[in-house]
């Protein structure tokens, strides 16, 4: 389902062209010639913050690519639980999975900011994977980091106290701030209850661990904005029990 995303007034496809295409990370060194053929036949939609892109059970394929803004995607389980994966911003994607095994959609993805999106169809999408050495390896690659990412998530609930694993989110979610060499910055800003969720823990503990975070300066928190004054120090719990030094071969 895709209730609530606007179509963009005029002629989307002439406005984008495959021109934004090539910034998403996906298709990076893939034939010019295959990115335009995916531009040719695809959708361009804008969805406003807060907006339903897909939802559970959309039996839908077709795959997203994020050409502005941020989504926010919601997980469900077999038995109905729910938990927030997190997000995808500018230059990812999104959809994938259903193109790829025609399974239901297995997640709620809404608009986080507004996001600009170009829609194409799980055909046309495989079609281009199998047309594309470097596609495919693309996502082979995208495919892998997210299960690194969620074996990592899933070991932190399971080993670290609340602070560390808030600290862990705070820095993955951020970015660097412009105009500063050390600084970071979540904008707009995630609440409490939604962090509580991502780190498997009570929005009260978060609360509480934001505070002193901020007594410590090492945030600020403001209306449009989570600033992360001294990224240094919310880094500097030792890592996870068993983790590898950077210098050591990857499994």
């Amino acid at each position: 389902m895709t209730g609530g995303i606007a179509a963009e007034p005029g002629n989307g496809e002439a406005r984008h062209g495959d021109a934004g295409l090539r910034d998403v990370h996906l298709l990076r060194g893939a034939d010019p010639r295959i990115i335009a053929r995916l531009a040719a036949g695809a959708r361009w939609r804008t969805a406003k913050p807060g907006e339903l892109i897909l939802d559970f059970g959309d039996p839908s394929g077709e795959v997203f690519f994020i050409l502005g803004g941020a989504v926010q995607v919601l997980l469900r389980t077999s038995e109905g639980k729910e938990f927030l994966f997190g997000e995808i911003q500018e230059g990812g994607c999104f959809g994938e999975l259903s193109a790829i095994d025609g399974q239901a959609r297995s997640a709620n993805v809404t608009a986080r900011t507004a996001a600009r999106l170009c829609i194409v169809t799980g055909s046309a999408f495989l079609d281009a994977v199998f047309a594309s050495p470097p596609l495919c390896l693309n996502l082979l690659r995208l495919l892998t980091q997210r299960l690194r990412e969620n074996g990592e998530r899933l070991l932190e609930i399971a080993t670290l106290p609340i602070r560390q694993r808030l600290a862990l989110t705070l820095c993955r979610l951020a970015r660097p701030r412009k105009g500063s060499m050390e600084m970071m910055i979540i904008s707009p800003p995630l609440t409490h209850q939604v962090l509580a969720i991502l780190i498997g823990a009570r929005r009260e503990a978060v609360s509480r661990e934001m505070a002193d975070m901020a007594a410590q300066g090492m945030i600020e928190t403001t209306r449009s904005a989570i600033v992360i004054l001294r990224p240094d120090l919310l880094r500097k719990p030792p890592g996870l029990p068993g983790r590898r030094n950077k210098g050591a071969a990857a499994s």
